[in-house]
């Protein structure tokens, strides 16, 4: 992540570190999944004002994209890091 974040950082693209406290993205967000889902199903999605690339989906996002169960389950899913970057950088054409 280092290594990415200064290449970034060297192509004038911003980053974000997010710190974590537990494993998101796995079975141990399992028990949260059900009041998750009912709290993003109480929120109005708006269009996104950049380009939003789903780290689970590896693939950009439309504003239909987004709905309660996409964050319900991109809160267990995998990220598939390295097929974002893949599509950041074949697709966006940013770096």
């Amino acid at each position: 992540m280092a290594l990415f974040s200064e290449f970034c950082a060297n192509s004038n693209v911003k980053t974000q570190s997010i710190p974590a406290s537990h494993a998101f993205h796995s079975r141990d967000m399992t028990p949260v999944m059900e009041k998750f889902g009912q709290i993003a199903a109480s929120i109005t999605y708006q269009e996104p004002n950049c380009t939003y690339i789903s780290g689970t989906l590896a693939k950009i996002m439309d504003t239909d994209d987004f709905s309660s169960e996409y964050w319900q389950q991109h809160l267990r899913d995998t990220v598939r890091f390295a097929d974002a970057i893949q599509v950041m950088w074949t697709d966006c054409k940013i770096m």
